[in-house]
């Protein structure tokens, strides 16, 4: 999940990983946060994950972000993305699989 934090910010936003989040109940813990000067995040305002490449449509820069190998990062990260793409105030993402 993310958190764009404050929205006239554009360098506070975090990306929150939860292990078996589709059946967390309560208060859980965070499995991996990743936040910080190298991250890119400011506005994260949508997600799509594909099993390998986290993409984020990063708002207040302009981007979709990817982040790869998402699940074997843990704890505290300020790490930069793995690839971004510049897309004009990026509001959301999705993935299309065709056949090759």
């Amino acid at each position: 999940m993310t958190d764009v934090g404050d929205v006239m910010s554009d360098a506070d936003g975090a990306i929150y990983v939860i292990a078996g989040a589709d059946a967390a109940e309560g208060d859980v813990a965070v499995a991996t946060h990743i936040a910080g000067d190298q991250t890119h995040l400011g506005n994260p305002v949508d997600l799509a994950f594909d099993g390998a490449h986290l993409y984020v449509a990063e708002k207040a820069q302009s981007m979709v972000l990817r982040y790869s190998d998402i699940l074997g990062l843990t704890g505290a990260q300020n790490v930069a993305e793995d690839a971004f793409i510049e897309v004009t105030n990026a509001e959301s993402v999705r993935l299309e699989f065709s056949k090759p």
